[in-house]
């Protein structure tokens, strides 16, 4: 298997979004962390397993930005990328150099993704 179970953390607040990463990731090979709807519950996911790359939501409900779980993916040299339906002006400059996926999205925009974080 080209995966070889590599894992990958899901951080997406939205249910059914959430659902649909994970079966997309999960039917390619992947072993799927979370998904975690939350910076809190992601940095948990984390302590708890090995993850070899990362697809994170910009904003995780209200006023919450995922950034300080991209800056501990960084200075963890984790492979992330942003998957979000928010402009990518949000995200601060300092990790511009991140891919980024807009929503909506297909499963093959996203299996690309992993396969290049992963490479």
């Amino acid at each position: 298997m080209a995966t070889e179970q590599r894992s990958i953390l899901v951080v997406e607040d939205e249910a059914v979004t959430a659902l649909s990463l994970t079966k997309m990731l999960e039917k390619a090979g992947y072993r799927v962390i979370g998904p975690a709807a939350t910076v809190k519950a992601a940095h948990a996911f984390m302590a708890e397993n090995r993850v070899d790359a990362a697809l994170i939501d910009v904003n995780l409900g209200g006023d919450t930005r995922v950034f300080p779980l991209a800056e501990v993916l960084a200075a963890l040299r984790v492979p992330f990328a942003f998957v979000s339906g928010h402009p990518r002006g949000l995200i601060p400059p300092h990790l511009h150099d991140r891919p980024f996926v807009a929503k909506p999205y297909g499963e093959a925009e996203i299996l690309a993704l992993a396969k290049q974080l992963l490479a």
